[in-house]
């Protein structure tokens, strides 16, 4: 072997070996995207069932063709398999993923075979300045190996890829989190509405009842005209606000059709007969163990703060694109033959190589640099913001949660007095000791302590499923435990 092969050789194994240093320095993979273990912050023994809101299914009419029952964990099931931002957010990861793969191929050398012909005819210059008359043609197929590369700049695009897939990781965490905290928020949404149906149907038969007496108060003569007229005034109001109510009703199931990718013309009703209020977080938790719990494992928190160096990695890639070396190693084999008129000669071997370090300095790399820096510093201010959003997060659904705790017993009580009221009132009614407006007042009372008392039951779990989301521990198995219905 002569010296220029052996000094080329010795130039490929130094290449080589670059590459593969490159090459398993920055494919290691990167971390899980989440701690694997989440602590338990259940409490850990359910609540008494001495609040139960009861649902009943007989009063829901199909709003289009057919009704199907369904459950908390089934809807879950279903959000978790079916649900488009989870799919999106799913191929975003696929995205970063082979964005990464790109990134770091970029180390690799590329291999480039060509094909060249090559006719010349006339005038052309020779080796000492004179000119001389030819005519020729060239046949050369080669095959080159060629490896250009900034290294910092390749470093930092992997390390950067390497961010991009663990915060695509969080962000689809993220998502999931969002839509198991939307389809139980609706799901909860439409037990109120089936609760709001069945207040307002009882309403109703107070109403027609009501309207009885006083028909039967007409027939014997004791009754009054303007009370007859007021009852049945009171029954049409009543009708109203029940087909208000259903109408109602078949929204939320739509809505909640939309998150599972259901038939929207299927009007879904929840499967339980009774709903009661679940506790999914512990109540002894103050606000800085909360908000402790929410920074270690909210999926969204973790997503910014891998931006925040993904951003830093793209700087330094940039600052390198912008003003480091960059090297280059280039070998080719190939052969040429050519034709003087005499026919195609036999293609002789040939063999060429090169090798060299350069710069692109411009004025403009500056500016660009600077641009890159002030954008990382928008992205770390960005991160800020979302800690701040997470702590006004954590500190509104305990708050939530804490005057909702308090309201569930105070609301079970209202509800006794109002129909213990209702009772004594008609009863009264019947004797002729109160006035039909006595009635009327108690019916409102009574109606109005069924509706806040349904509200209150429901909106109290909402709390609770706000607040394990603001922790970002929501899962299926969290958000529908066995206690959180009752009775198929």
């Amino acid at each position: 072997m002569n010296d220029k092969q052996s000094t080329s050789s010795k130039a490929l194994l130094m290449g080589g070996c670059l590459v593969a240093l490159l090459w398993s320095g920055c494919n290691t993979p990167p971390p899980a995207p989440l701690p694997p273990e989440r602590p338990n912050v259940a409490p850990q023994s359910p609540r008494a069932a001495e609040i139960r809101l009861p649902l009943d299914a007989s009063l829901i009419r199909p709003m289009v063709q057919e009704l199907l029952s369904i459950d908390l964990s089934t809807a879950i099931r279903i959000a978790q398999a079916d649900n488009l931002d989870i799919l999106q957010s799913q191929r975003q990861t696929d995205i970063a993923r082979a964005q990464l793969r790109g990134a770091r191929a970029a180390v690799l050398p590329r291999l480039v075979p060509s094909l060249l012909f090559r006719d010349v005819e006339g005038t052309v210059q020779g080796t000492r300045g004179n000119l001389v008359e030819v005519g020729f043609s060239t046949f050369e197929p080669t095959l080159a190996l060629q490896w250009i590369i900034n290294p910092g700049k390749v470093y930092y695009d992997i390390l950067a890829a390497k961010k991009q897939l663990l915060g695509s990781e969080h962000r689809e965490q993220a998502v999931l989190v969002e839509t198991l905290r939307q389809t139980a928020l609706q799901y909860y949404e439409l037990a109120l509405a089936q609760a709001e149906i069945a207040a307002a149907h009882q309403a109703v038969l107070e109403a027609e009842e009501l309207v009885r007496i006083n028909q039967l108060r007409q027939q014997v003569g004791t009754g009054i005209a303007a009370d007859l007229s007021l009852a049945q005034a009171h029954l049409a109001e009543r009708q109203q606000n029940q087909a208000r109510a259903l109408n109602a009703f078949y929204h939320r199931s739509i809505e909640l059709s939309l998150t599972l990718r259901l038939d929207a013309s299927v009007t879904l009703v929840p499967a339980a007969e009774h709903l009661m209020p679940i506790d999914l977080v512990r109540e002894e938790f103050d606000f800085d163990a909360l908000m402790a719990m929410a920074i270690r494992f909210r999926p969204d928190l973790e997503q910014v703060r891998v931006l925040v160096e993904e951003i830093a990695a793209r700087t330094d890639a940039s600052r390198w694109g912008e003003l480091g070396p960059f090297f280059g190693l280039a070998y080719q084999i190939g052969a040429i033959g050519a034709d003087e008129g005499e026919g195609l000669s036999s293609l002789e071997g040939q063999q060429r190589f090169s090798a060299g370090v350069g710069a692109d300095w411009s004025f403009a790399a500056f500016a660009n640099l600077e641009a890159a820096q002030a954008f990382e510093q928008q992205v770390i201010l960005e991160a800020d913001r979302k800690l701040d959003e997470v702590k006004a997060e954590v500190a509104s659904a305990l708050a939530d949660a804490t005057l909702y705790r308090a309201l569930l017993s105070q609301s079970k009580a209202r509800l006794s007095a109002a129909e213990e009221a209702a009772r004594l009132v008609q009863s009264s009614f019947s004797t002729g000791t109160v006035t039909l407006l006595d009635v009327l007042q108690a019916q409102e009372a009574l109606s109005r302590a069924r509706l806040e008392h349904a509200e209150i039951v429901v909106h109290y779990n909402t709390t609770q499923v706000e607040l394990l989301a603001a922790l970002g521990m929501i899962d299926g198995d969290r958000l529908a435990p066995p206690v959180a219905m009752a009775g198929h």
